[in-house]
This record gives C-alpha cells, structure tokens and sequence, in this order.
C-alpha cells in the first residue's frame, strides 16, 4: 500500500486569502468606530479565533489599537503581534518568561496558532519532517500531528502531502503572512537577486537565439553553396556527354580502304553512304572499320 497521501481540499487557496481579507476588513471598522479599550479586547479576540482570517498587518495599524500600548490591554496588542509574525513557539518561550506579557490563549486560538506555525515553517524548507513539527507545535505524537495537518490542508491554509513512508510533509504551497517592516529590505534583496537572475538567463537565451540564427544563415550559404556546385558539376557532366559524343560520331565516320591483298590506302573521312555509292559497282574491295 502507498503510504503517500496527497490532500488538496477543494483547491481554493486563492479565494480563502481574499476571503480572510474582506473578514479583516469588518474588524478593522468595527476597531475603527469602537470607543472602549474593552470593546477593543473583544474585536482582537473575535478577530483572533474566526476561521477565516490569516493576516493581521490592518488591524494592528488601527490608531485605536496601537493607542492600547502602555496600558493594562497592551497584553492583547502583544497577542496580536504574535498571530501577525510569530509561531506557538515564540508564544510560549515570551509567555513563560513573563506570564503577564501575553494573555492566555483559547482552544481556537492555539489551534489557528499552530496553523500559522506550519506556514511559517514552510518558509525555510519545503519538506519539514514530523519530528520538528511536533516539537514547534508541542504534539504528543505522529496520530495528533496528522491530524492536525489534515484540518491546516483543508482549511486551505497550506497545500501539500503528507509521506508517511518518509515522516514528512511535503509542502506545496501556503497562505500569506504579515511581513515586519524589518523584513522589507530582506525581501527587496531576494527580489533583486531574482531580476538579475533572470536577467541572465535572459541574456543567455538571446545568446543562444543569435547563435542559432548565425547557425541558420550559415546552413543556408552552404546549402547554396552546394546547389551551384552541384549545378556546375552537371552542367561539366553534360558538356563531357556531349564531347564524347561528338568523338564517337568522329570514330565512326573515319574509315580505312583497303585492297583485296590488304594493301592499305589514306583514310578516307566521310560517311558510310557516301562511301558506298562511291564504290557500289566495285566486287573487288571488302571494307573494315578501324577499332
């Protein structure tokens, strides 16, 4: 039996990111006309546990949000934080260096964290064996894991397949996630050495269609190169045909006259038939041709 299972959901990886904007988009006016820190705390919160919504950069830019900062709610923007950028793992390591950092996470949001988790592992590599995905997301073994994969692939959160032969999962493609501003001139440099990369193969490929055409034009004046000799060559054929024949004709026109005792007489060039007629009465003479 192959122990290889690939899991595609319904393939609508796309539509769920759009979709997780437009559901972003309700909280981020909702953050925008609340008034009380508190109705602020219950926006995060929804925002934090639905489903539907991935990315978080718009709702930290809320001025109401970023106005929490330096108060008793400034845990619920470091929440934030972590959903935007981080890993369970960076939530548990700040969580257990100062409990009152962060607040405590529900069943939803633990389950939506660890889901972020995986897309941020795909980032580095894209086949992430079991082992390392147990120890980020703190699972006790390969049964909860699997499981745990197969709600991230049809919550179409990632796309890819799961080897069980291997102990990996095989990553395909993923979501988006919210980029620190720190990041952008990391990305600005993957993005440069792209373009020169494909400026290069660029150049090369118009090398190699330069080449090739030189290539062309070449076959093309030997092609013709060839003809006109090949040309020559019969037109020097025929000219040769037609000079033998004229030779042959030569030959047989020359005759030789010779007497009954075989003395000979001058060659005689002139045709046959007139040679006849000329000799007709005679019954005296025989005639041969020379070789």
């Amino acid at each position: 039996m192959e122990a290889e299972y690939n899991i595609s959901g319904n393939d609508k990886q796309n539509k769920s990111e759009a979709g997780s904007n437009v559901h972003l988009r309700k909280y981020v006016t909702l953050a925008e006309m609340a008034t009380e820190p508190q109705n602020l705390i219950d926006i995060i919160r929804q925002a934090l546990e639905s489903p539907s919504i991935h990315v978080f950069g718009e709702l930290l830019d809320v001025a109401n949000i970023k106005a929490l900062v330096g108060s008793e709610y400034e845990p619920y923007v470091n929440l934030l934080n972590i959903f935007a950028f981080g890993t369970y793992q960076d939530y548990r390591k700040q969580k257990n260096d100062n409990p009152n950092k962060l607040p405590d996470l529900s069943e939803q949001m633990i389950i939506k964290l660890r889901h972020l988790s995986i897309v941020s592992l795909a980032r580095c590599r894209r086949h992430i064996p079991y082992q390392i995905l147990m120890q980020e997301l703190e699972l006790d073994n390969i049964r909860q894991l699997e499981d745990m994969i197969i709600e991230v692939i049809y919550a179409n959160v990632i796309k890819g397949t799961m080897d069980q032969r291997n102990n990996r999962l095989e990553i395909d493609q993923t979501i988006a996630r919210d980029v620190r501003e720190e990041d952008f001139q990391t990305i600005t440099n993957v993005l440069n050495e792209w373009c020169r990369t494909c400026e290069n193969i660029l150049s090369n490929i118009e090398h190699q269609i330069q080449t090739a055409n030189n290539f062309k034009e070449e076959s093309i004046r030997s092609k013709q190169a060839l003809e006109t000799k090949i040309q020559s060559v019969r037109k020097n054929i025929k000219q040769s045909n037609n000079d033998t024949d004229d030779a042959m004709m030569t030959d047989v026109n020359t005759v030789y006259i010779q007497d009954v005792g075989g003395q000979k007489t001058k060659p005689c060039i002139q045709s046959c038939r007139s040679i006849k007629s000329s000799y007709k009465g005679s019954t005296n003479k025989s005639w041969r041709r020379k070789n």
